[in-house]
């Protein structure tokens, strides 16, 4: 009678798996902000030459981002990189990265 429980000992013995949130993918802000720290440096805490995004009012942020977004011409003529960028985000991303970025000094 013993040995049948002997399996569910050794399962119960086992680690305990990670849970499934450690499994999903990670979402679409998490990799946009991946892409900006990149540049932006890490935590968009600023590079050298990029400018910092954290701290940053979140409004001034997505106004900036949906301006390059709107007029990208203007944005490339004046050298921004930024208006590629901006011109793919769908709306509601611009904004979860502006309030990502400008939630947190």
């Amino acid at each position: 009678m013993a040995r049948r429980w002997l399996p569910w000992l050794a399962l119960a013995a086992l680690p305990v798996a990670a849970p499934l949130s450690a499994l999903e993918p990670p979402s679409t802000v998490a990799r946009w902000a991946a892409a900006c720290n990149g540049c932006h440096g890490a935590e968009g805490r600023g590079s050298g030459a990029m400018p910092a995004l954290r701290g940053q009012s979140a409004d001034a942020l997505a106004a900036k981002l949906e301006q390059w977004r709107n007029d990208p011409d203007a944005a490339a003529a004046t050298g921004h990189v930024m208006a590629r960028f901006a011109a793919i985000l769908e709306p509601e991303t611009l904004r979860a990265l502006a309030d990502h970025y400008g939630a947190a000094p």
